[in-house]
């Protein structure tokens, strides 16, 4: 497909408010005879310049008050479908067939201006030149650099897609859904406008870096880069051009990625976002669902990583999207009445199915062990590299790893390229981080000790975590031990897995509508369901890690972490039995019939095993 100049922007709305479109693209000069080239730039055409235009081809008076009351721009035009024009008042089946051969002979000089990506997971995709514009930016190119699954790669070899392909994925999800509401509930009013702007906040809301877990808050890093890409590219008067409002999209843009911005107090307290009214509330539930989860991000990643990790994938959006729509609801604080996006009542179970698939990929995939590891590692290599690591930011100033958060023009440099620039540098200051990334290339890696779970509803909490090392080491198992370790030895991996919602059901804030009443949403209990499903929806693992790696180091290390998880009444290990023989029947005795039998047998190969060793290095 060709593309538009990107130096040549659609022309700006005039000061005297007369039509959009220049004199060669008038809506009278749309009807030019059959051999006759076109000109139209229809995203230029505002609602009157369409009615203009259908008035001209003859249609009646009832459809154009349709098409005013739904605001149909020119840019909506190319993607009525039939359905949608039956719902807009189109009532004959000849009226509409007519207006669809209308709109495809307009649409040839608008197609030339869309940009086709061919997608591994959702074939062609079509995108609108303003959202080629933001792909087009260095920071948005910069995604193509950042590995999705971060030390995943280094586990499963097939996931080395990058964040640019998912944005891409999000960003045709987002418009996706948004459209499918549209065509199905003309009364919502959704407007090119919404369409684009819920688009691009589908294709920004992944902007921040993604070197190891954890290093900046996610969402707000996205929203700060994306600020730093509409005005080191000067986007505002493109955005103009293609009909939205600055001053209203981007503030709803943003709260679509990371929800009503905090440090601008509202008036209205009920309704905390700028950028849309309370009328419009369902939009905010696509790209980034912070009801309940449920949004076209998870369903990209769902569909993307299942496809490179070499996993299956059991979710189909495009079942979920067939079933839903938009209801009132009754809002109980607020006062007032809210939309909110509703699924059929018999889609539960699926529902279910789909944050147990999330929850699945982040035990298989996600929080893989060694995955952990090496971005643990990653991020202890890039913390010795900091002091030396330059990166130039605004005004030339130099910034760290570290704090090239604070400077988004040092923090759109920073890609998993420092990985190898570190790795290859000949500064000598270097030598401990790339020892520990030659570590990882060579495989020679932090040993595992295991895994342990708290009891009951005692969770760590955040504030400890720093001290679990040392825990580990002040721990006195009654084993004689032939190593010291101290705490640096010990890593600490402490992980939250749930549905999405902490301890909370997901469902439980899904909204669902039958047949016999597509208006009433209701809500659907887990007893309603099955009685199979989960009782509870967040636990908490603990894994541990050992920088030793010779053999007497490592025996003493898996007798401390044993002997820990029996003091602070967590749950034995799995392979607790083999690494700590002596300790364990004392503590998980009533754990397993076969506990003593057992432990003895590892007892006397333990033996065995030591007074080889011994008599092999006598």
């Amino acid at each position: 497909m060709r593309r538009a100049d990107p130096e040549q922007p659609a022309k700006r709305p005039r000061c005297d408010g007369s039509p959009r479109t220049p004199p060669s693209t008038r809506p009278a000069e749309a009807n030019a005879s059959p051999g006759s080239e076109l000109h139209i730039d229809l995203p230029t055409w505002d609602v009157d310049d369409v009615c203009s235009f259908l008035k001209g081809e003859g249609f009646r008076e009832q459809v154009l008050d349709s098409f005013r009351e739904n605001n149909i721009t020119g840019s909506f035009l190319p993607f009525l479908k039939e359905s949608c024009l039956e719902n807009l008042g189109v009532s004959s089946l000849e009226e509409r067939r007519k207006m669809i051969a209308c709109i495809q002979k307009l649409s040839q000089s608008h197609i030339e201006l869309m940009k086709v990506f061919n997608d591994p997971i959702h074939g062609h995709i079509e995108f609108h030149p303003l959202l080629i514009r933001i792909i087009d930016t260095p920071q948005f190119q910069r995604l193509r650099y950042i590995k999705q699954l971060g030390g995943g790669y280094y586990v499963f070899p097939g996931a080395s897609h990058n964040r640019f392909e998912h944005s891409l994925g999000v960003g045709y999800l987002a418009g996706y859904v948004v459209r499918a509401l549209a065509e199905k509930q003309p009364e919502l009013q959704i407007s090119e406008r919404d369409i684009l702007c819920v688009q691009i906040a589908g294709l920004c809301h992944d902007l921040e870096l993604h070197l190891t877990k954890g290093d900046v808050q996610h969402e707000q890093g996205s929203v700060d880069m994306f600020d730093h890409l509409v005005t080191s590219n000067n986007l505002e008067p493109i955005m103009k051009n293609y009909g939205l409002v600055p001053e209203e999209d981007i503030p709803f843009i943003k709260e679509q990625i990371c929800g009503p911005d905090q440090r601008t107090p509202i008036k209205d307290s009920l309704w905390p976002y700028k950028g849309r009214p309370v009328e419009k509330s369902f939009l905010y539930e696509i790209v980034a669902n912070k009801r309940n989860g449920i949004d076209v991000d998870k369903w990209d990643y769902f569909a993307r990583d299942c496809h490179h990790l070499g996993i299956k994938n059991n979710f189909d959006y495009k079942r979920y999207v067939m079933f839903s729509r938009v209801c009132e609801v009754e809002d109980n604080k607020g006062g007032y009445k809210m939309k909110h996006i509703c699924t059929r009542e018999k889609e539960v179970g699926n529902l279910y199915d789909m944050f147990y698939t999330r929850n699945s990929l982040h035990r298989r995939a996600y929080q893989h062990k060694i995955s952990n590891l090496i971005d643990i590692m990653i991020k202890e290599a890039f913390i010795k590299a900091d002091p030396y690591v330059e990166i130039i930011g605004t005004k030339k100033e130099k910034r760290r790893i570290s704090t090239a958060i604070d400077d988004m023009e040092a923090f759109a440099k920073l890609t998993d390229n420092i990985f190898l620039e570190i790795l290859n540098s000949t500064d000598t200051r270097l030598s401990e981080a790339q020892s520990i990334l030659r570590n990882i290339e060579r495989r020679d890696l932090y040993k595992y000790l295991g895994e342990t779970q708290p009891n009951g509803q005692h969770k760590i909490r955040k504030e400890e975590y720093e001290q679990l090392p040392q825990e580990i080491v002040k721990t006195k198992p009654d084993v004689n031990l032939e190593a010291q370790l101290k705490a640096e030895d010990f890593i600490v991996d402490v992980l939250n897995m749930d549905y999405g919602m902490e301890d909370k059901n997901p469902i439980d804030h899904v909204l669902f509508y039958s047949k016999n009443n597509t208006r009433q949403a209701v809500k659907i209990s887990k007893e309603q369901v099955s009685q199979l499903l989960p009782q509870k929806f967040a636990e908490q693992l603990i894994r541990v890690y050992c920088k030793k790696k010779d053999r007497k180091s490592l025996h003493a290390a898996r007798q401390h972490f044993i002997q820990w998880c029996a003091d602070r009444d967590f749950t034995k290990p799995q392979d607790g039995d083999i690494m700590a023989p002596l300790i364990t029947p004392r503590k998980w005795q009533n754990d397993d019939p076969g506990c003593h039998r057992e432990a003895s047998k590892a007892k006397a190969h333990l033996n065995f095993n030591m007074q080889a060793a011994s008599s092999l290095h006598n």
